[in-house]
């Protein structure tokens, strides 16, 4: 559990929605509300409320309603938390137990581990989803931490791994059907051997509202993706995604869903990253992925970051009730929305980004645009040193707490005379981790917001660095 905003989420739910003493913990059974509302925690800890995933609700041990305030048990050993508001929207925050709740509530149980290396690229197991999760190889909870990159770029492996230690997703912008795998094969085979993730996504057009390609135009995109899944099947590493931000309506669902046959029609089952708007019908498909973009234009260029934070988190509740709940990751977002100005709340974007849970990939190595490159010149910028330190802070965290579900997961005690207060991880700043929002989404691993904690000082601290730096519609 962590403070976070939450737009639609009811925070007052009428005095004697429960009595004190029902609490519900992962699997246990649902509560309601006196509004109607059901409440139950999964199996593995996240928060539903009316079958919809709870953003923040990830990493619970117990919830209950008193009084008409929702309670919720952090299973990180962080303590309580209740659902409070202000103008911009509502969030978590620390809190005592509740009244009339018994002092020690066991915590969820912890997930089997499987904590075997993960192996090449031609991995046995493969990426799959859950939950609203992303699942790795290996069987732990997968976050990217990512960056795009241009595809007449892929000669740059090297360097674009030692730029960002601990990388582990590419969005590699493919602007043409000659991008084929002969000649991505030695990119992706250098990238999967170092576990990145190559998400190959179809790049025409810029600025976004790409009308849906119909007739010869989707046969041959089809063709082309078909190509490549046959290639590279067998490959885990190696996802796809459908079109560059398309225009909505228009045959865009046939082609997505098109898109989606073609790919599983030779046998591949990868990941396939849907670029929002989503217009296909998902619920007959499997191991998909919401695209979300997300630039200073979609909250008005408001410089809040209460603001900024709600509206990227609300954006992806909407996707995700329109879906069914799949897995996001914000595929593409950055300082600048037209990569030539930094838009005045790019800061804010960047905060809301690193701190959402979500993961996210941001644009673009060596962009040839002013201010949305992480590299010019072959010179790390500012924004890109930001990011690498966002990727490194949270690839070298402990296996326990972010890339894996490994490890036991001790039992919780807190005491209603006790408030429970926050723990931030070693080595950040008190002050920077409460004034930026640190939310834990449900796809998170109990233990990621003290994660998300420590982050926040390293994003509070590049933040001066990313002010002049800066795109959306690429």
């Amino acid at each position: 559990m962590r403070t976070f905003l939450l737009a639609t989420t009811v925070l007052m739910l009428g005095s004697g929605a429960a009595p004190a003493q029902t609490v519900i913990t992962p699997g246990s059974g649902p509560l309601t509300d006196s509004a109607g509302n059901v409440w139950l925690i999964t199996a593995d800890g996240s928060i539903q409320e009316n079958g919809q995933w709870t953003p923040g609700g990830g990493g619970t041990a117990a919830l209950t309603i008193v009084s008409g305030t929702v309670y919720g048990l952090d299973s990180g050993g962080k303590g309580w938390f209740v659902l409070a508001g202000n103008g911009n929207g509502q969030y978590w925050t620390s809190s005592a137990a509740p009244p009339g709740v018994a002092a020690s509530v066991p915590a969820a149980a912890a997930t089997p581990a499987t904590c075997a290396a993960i192996p090449g690229g031609a991995a046995s197991g493969g990426f799959t989803t859950a939950n609203g999760r992303i699942i790795a190889p290996d069987g732990s909870v997968y976050i990217a931490k990512g960056i795009n990159l241009y595809d007449q770029a892929i000669g740059s492996a090297s360097q674009v791994l030692a730029d960002f230690p601990g990388l582990n997703f590419i969005r590699l912008a493919a602007y043409s059907y000659s991008d084929t795998a002969s000649y991505l094969s030695g990119f992706i085979s250098q990238m999967s051997a170092a576990h990145v993730v190559v998400e190959i996504e179809h790049h025409i057009g810029a600025g976004g509202g790409v009308p849906a390609l119909t007739g010869s135009d989707l046969s041959a995109e089809n063709n082309w993706f078909a190509g490549l899944a046959s290639a590279f099947k067998g490959n885990p590493y190696v996802w796809f995604g459908t079109i560059n931000e398309p225009a909505s309506g228009g045959g865009l669902a046939a082609e997505q869903t098109s898109n989606y046959q073609a790919i599983r029609g030779t046998g591949n089952t990868s990941i396939i990253m849907l670029s929002e708007p989503i217009d296909a019908g998902t619920a007959g498909m499997t191991n998909v992925v919401i695209d979300q973009h997300f630039y200073g234009w979609t909250s008005g260029y408001s410089t809040d970051q209460a603001t900024v934070t709600a509206n990227l988190m609300q954006t992806i509740k909407q996707d995700q009730q329109a879906t069914g709940g799949l897995p996001v990751i914000i595929g593409e977002t950055g300082p600048s929305t037209n990569g030539t100005t930094p838009d005045p709340n790019g800061q804010q974007v960047l905060t809301a980004d690193m701190s959402s849970g979500y993961g996210a990939a941001f644009w673009n190595w060596n962009s040839e645009a002013p201010q949305d490159n992480l590299t010019q010149n072959g010179q790390m910028t500012s924004y890109g040193q930001t990011v690498a330190g966002w990727i490194a802070l949270i690839a070298n965290a402990p296996a326990s707490i972010w890339a894996t579900n490994c490890g036991a997961t001790a039992s919780v005690t807190t005491t209603a005379a006790s408030p429970a207060a926050a723990t931030a991880a070693p080595g950040a700043s008190t002050e920077a981790a409460a004034a930026v929002p640190a939310p834990e989404a449900p796809s998170q691993p109990p233990g990621a917001a003290a994660l998300l904690a420590a982050g926040a000082a390293q994003i509070a601290h590049g933040a001066a660095l990313v002010a002049a730096q800066g795109r959306n519609g690429q």
